[in-house]
């Protein structure tokens, strides 16, 4: 059973994430979890730049300042499924890494669900999105929606993102994900080469740690020296409705000086779901 944690700022994106996430649990046996932190004090950053966001799914009167006009926000989006499944609502106060890290330890199986407003006419460098703090939080399981995601249905098409190194997933979700939605999957590997050797080795990890309950299973080997620029390539070229599955990998700081991250880059591109698994 997944903890489904789907996170709102009572935006266009984050109802978006929600109906998204709805949808999943109609195919895959989880909980729904609908929380808002806030963030109440003068002490946070963007308590006197931070707009107001707006949801075309739902009339709210914004700007919403009150605790009792979270929660009643908070109910408004649970009640509109309230006759297809049940949503908690859960309205935290404080920091959103601090609170989130907090109630996440409270829960079995917990897999974030964020969505992920549109971007592509703002530069890489000016993009601040929570889903990039997001992945500072130790064993995070998230999964990024795209504001562009307009169709609610369950992928037939998932995409493995493998980097060769040896990984151990937390929890069961991909898994569970994969048995209950029954997809395609494509264990996509990219480099500048593919030796016997390292062939060998890319096997032995699927065999060993890609151990799913399916025959629809297939490997690819995808030739180039930049992973972003290999991986969207495929990508593009396999359109469909696609979840794509990588694993995040705590760096050095060095590392993080010489090193693109491919996490962040399909954080802030992709117009698929993003599942995003610690590694």
């Amino acid at each position: 059973m997944i903890d489904l944690v789907v996170l709102t700022d009572f935006s266009t994106a984050a109802d978006n994430a929600l109906h998204y996430a709805v949808s999943l649990a109609k195919k895959v046996p989880t909980t729904i979890k609908l929380v808002h932190i806030w963030q109440h004090s003068i002490l946070d950053a963007n308590y006197f730049v931070e707009a107001a966001p707006y949801s075309k799914y739902f009339d709210d009167k914004f700007p919403i300042s009150s605790s009792e006009e979270q929660e009643a926000a908070l109910q408004k989006r649970c009640d509109k499924f309230g006759n297809e499944l049940t949503i908690e609502p859960v309205l935290l106060t404080g920091s959103m890494a601090g609170q989130l890290a907090a109630y996440l330890q409270s829960l079995n199986n917990p897999l974030v669900v964020i969505g992920k407003c549109y971007t592509e006419d703002i530069p890489d460098e000016m993009v601040d999105s929570t889903s990039l703090h997001l992945l500072k939080l130790e064993n995070l399981s998230l999964l990024v929606v795209p504001e562009v995601i307009k169709v609610h249905a369950f992928p037939r098409q998932l995409v493995v993102g493998l980097d060769g190194k040896e990984f151990a997933f937390p929890s069961t979700i991909l898994s569970e994900m994969v048995e209950a939605l029954q997809p395609v999957i494509q264990v996509v590997h990219v480099s500048a080469e593919m030796n016997e050797h390292r062939a060998a080795h890319i096997n032995q990890v699927i065999n060993n740690q890609l151990s799913f309950d399916t025959d629809k299973l297939e490997t690819k080997w995808v030739s180039d020296a930049n992973v972003v620029a290999g991986l969207s390539r495929y990508l593009q070229e396999n359109k469909g409705d696609i979840l794509l599955s990588l694993v995040s990998r705590k760096r050095t700081f060095i590392e993080k000086l010489f090193h693109e991250s491919t996490i962040a880059h399909f954080i802030r591109h992709a117009p698929y779901p993003l599942l995003i698994l610690p590694g």
